[in-house]
């Protein structure tokens, strides 16, 4: 479910709530919201005509928000298609990865949906002391390790180029993960865990760009 359609949702719950509340006190509870010498119907036409300004609010609220989340979307796609939006990246398992001892068993992608080349300088674990990135490579590199992936990162030389083929998708490099425990000593296991990578827009200005992205079942041994 989108942000929009949840906002509507809280929207909705929150008119739904009041509506009943009022009317619980008006026929459940014989409309202790009147005084004792008003006459019923005209309390509850007064109270309808009182809280129907509060409705029409919460209403152009839940409208404004749901408009103000399809022009963010919008701006998104209006720099995809000029080729100025901001790398992004995926952490997941391995597809076709069948058993938990695999040593490579999840995978990280980043591609890059801006028409300048993206370098990336840093791939770590955030949040996660009793683990450790014990190894990294390149799908396409079959030799990688973690040293020679440092080394050329910290060199400059890990380069996504740029989208400039608007006909075909965004370039993109896979990353295969190691990751183990050196906490409790538990051998294999899945929980959700988080990735800091940092990548630069090679730019007429270079700029840095800050990714966070989680797995929900990461496998590490």
């Amino acid at each position: 479910m989108g942000r929009g359609n949840v906002i509507v949702a809280v929207a909705a719950g929150l008119f739904g709530s009041l509506f009943f509340t009022v009317l619980a006190n008006f026929y459940g509870f014989g409309g202790p919201w009147c005084s004792g010498d008003e006459v019923l119907a005209t309390c509850r036409r007064e109270w309808v005509g009182a809280l129907s300004g509060w409705v029409a609010a919460v209403a152009a609220g839940g409208t404004i928000a749901v408009l103000m989340m399809q022009l963010h979307q919008q701006r998104i796609q209006t720099k995809i298609a000029a080729g100025d939006a901001d790398p992004t990246a995926r952490f997941s398992i391995i597809p076709g990865d069948k058993t938990v001892t695999e040593m490579f068993s999840n995978r990280l992608r980043i591609e890059n949906w801006n028409k300048c080349p993206v370098r990336i300088s840093k791939i770590a674990l955030k949040d996660a002391p009793d683990l450790e990135l014990r190894n990294i490579k390149r799908t396409e590199h079959p030799f990688d390790d973690r040293q020679t992936l440092a080394a050329e990162m910290a060199w400059g030389e890990v380069v996504i180029d740029g989208w400039t083929d608007r006909g075909g998708p965004p370039p993109h490099l896979d990353f295969d993960l190691f990751i183990i425990n050196i906490g409790d000593g538990k051998w294999t296991g899945h929980r959700e865990l988080s990735l800091d990578v940092r990548a630069q827009i090679m730019g007429a200005r270079y700029r840095e760009v800050p990714l966070t992205v989680t797995c929900p079942n990461a496998r590490y041994l």
